[in-house]
């Protein structure tokens, strides 16, 4: 019997699937696909940089300065 899904990226917990990564984009207003790097995933038009905490990439918008105002 089988034990569960088994990993077959060999990839270790920061790394993103790459078919998932062909369909992220960042939320910065030019949208642009974001690059695997070894700090997380990169955009590739504004830089900002997102973790990725156990192979789950955290790509939320930056917050809103309520100061800005």
């Amino acid at each position: 019997m089988s034990q569960g899904a088994e990993h077959s990226s060999g990839a270790d917990s920061g790394e993103v699937d790459p078919k998932l990564l062909a369909l992220l984009r960042c939320p910065c207003p030019q949208h642009q696909p974001l690059q695997q790097r070894p700090d997380g995933l990169a955009c590739s038009g504004c830089e900002r940089v997102f973790p990725v905490v156990d192979g789950i990439p955290v790509i939320l918008p930056e917050p809103e300065d309520p100061s800005a105002d």
